[in-house]
């Protein structure tokens, strides 16, 4: 698993119809993380950052926080 493969996931998500504002954003922000020109352990530290801040939202849909932690697990494997 690579960095590209997690921002696929991430872009797919990113794509559902019914994702609030706010976790659009974050996705958004992830994403961006991923793609920055800097140490790969530094990026997967601030996506983790960024997924535990989603993870606390009150109005996260179920089906959105499974697949969140899926993409949790695949930052384990880079």
């Amino acid at each position: 698993m690579q960095a590209t493969d997690v921002v696929e996931l991430l872009e797919e998500l990113k794509e559902e119809e019914d994702l609030p504002r706010g976790v659009q954003e974050k996705i958004h922000e992830m994403i961006h993380v991923l793609e920055e020109d800097i140490d790969l352990e530094l990026r997967i530290d601030r996506v983790r950052s960024i997924l535990d801040d989603l993870e606390e939202q009150a109005n996260l849909p179920n089906y959105l926080r499974t697949q969140l932690w899926h993409i949790a697990a695949s930052l384990e494997m880079l």
